[in-house]
């Protein structure tokens, strides 16, 4: 299992000069940044052509009109389809003073690096997840990865035409994380989320956020910094905390989630009443079906409430004319 999301902080201001057009209006110039075509050391960077190649096969138009759902399953609102717009053009601007405007990052479930990818004078689009999970796929094989709004990414590779063989072929599932789940459908969720998906135990797939706490430090170092000497720190600081960190503390880790699980699962059962496991699937099946007869208003209380606008339309029509009626009789 692996976990990926993006982060604005490691964002790397522009070194452009300044034009101003007929107008008057002042705009950003051509790069002053010197060349430099050092490689970024270590592999924990995914190359940029293998990314950007993303956008260049029909996924822009695809996530626009959002084709990407499998036939005969119906659309439903789950919150998180304003993910993937285009940006405010306040907001266009901002991310104009910057190169990169921050990082896209994969975690594997106890926090090891996968991969990370530089977010190139845009916010987070769809060819970011798109890249990084057919890379995955093709160096592990068969995973899963917990990602914030996984349930509209799932969607999406399931009618990829360059992705979707591929996460058939291995078993792929895209879930959401734990702390997400009052930010969708609720229906989604039983199917999606964390809580639900059966033998992931405890685990949240939600490792970026706190690794994003701790990596926001290196912001003074790479605000200002060159391309290369952006690109080198960062993957120190992965190497670091992959060295001395994470795997420092992945025994003790992994002992706390097997016992976190096991007591937490005991303890519920016990407070409830429930003699078996298999009650807590069939709770789940039971509130699906149930939603899944509420994705329609009822037929007889969408006739109610017309019914019941036909009569205030009606009330207003009799004030209006007996008003009218009464001023023409004064007169």
């Amino acid at each position: 299992m692996a976990t990926f999301d993006s982060n604005s902080s490691l964002l790397r201001s522009a070194c452009r000069g300044r034009e101003v057009d007929e107008d008057g209006v002042a705009t950003q110039g051509a790069s002053k940044e010197r060349f430099d075509n050092r490689i970024t050391p270590g592999d924990y960077y995914l190359p940029w052509e293998g990314v950007d190649k993303w956008e260049k096969e029909g996924v822009v138009d695809l996530m626009k009109s959002f084709a990407a759902r499998t036939e005969g399953e119906e659309e439903q609102e789950d919150g998180s389809s304003e993910r993937w717009q285009n940006m405010e053009d306040v907001t266009s601007r901002a991310y104009g003073m910057y190169d990169e405007t921050g990082v896209f990052l994969a975690l594997r479930r106890h926090n090891f690096v996968l991969k990370v990818v530089d977010l190139v004078r845009s916010r987070e689009l769809s060819k970011y997840p798109l890249a990084v999970t057919a890379h995955i796929l093709n160096a592990l094989g068969e995973a899963a990865i917990g990602y914030d709004i996984g349930c509209k990414l799932g969607k999406m590779i399931k009618v990829h035409p360059a992705l979707k063989d591929l996460a058939q072929d291995k078993k792929f599932r895209v879930l959401v994380g734990s702390f997400h789940e009052h930010g969708h459908n609720r229906l989604c969720g039983l199917d999606n989320l964390m809580t639900y998906v059966e033998g992931v135990g405890l685990e949240p797939l939600e490792g970026c956020e706190p690794f994003f706490s701790k990596s926001n430090a290196l912001v003074s170092t790479t605000r200002y910094a060159s391309r290369f000497h952006r690109q080198q720190a960062i993957p120190t600081y992965l190497q670091h905390t992959d060295t001395l960190d994470t795997y420092y503390s992945l025994s003790s880790t992994t002992v706390l989630e097997i016992k976190s699980t096991f007591n937490a699962s005991r303890d519920s059962m016990r407070e409830l009443g429930v003699q078996s496991r298999a009650e807590f699937e069939s709770w789940r099946a039971s509130e699906k079906a149930h939603l899944s007869t509420l994705l329609k208003e009822p037929e007889e209380e969408t006739l109610e409430m017309e019914y019941f606008q036909e009569l205030v339309n009606l009330q207003d029509a009799e004030y209006v004319r007996a008003s009218f009626i009464e001023g023409d009789t004064a007169y």
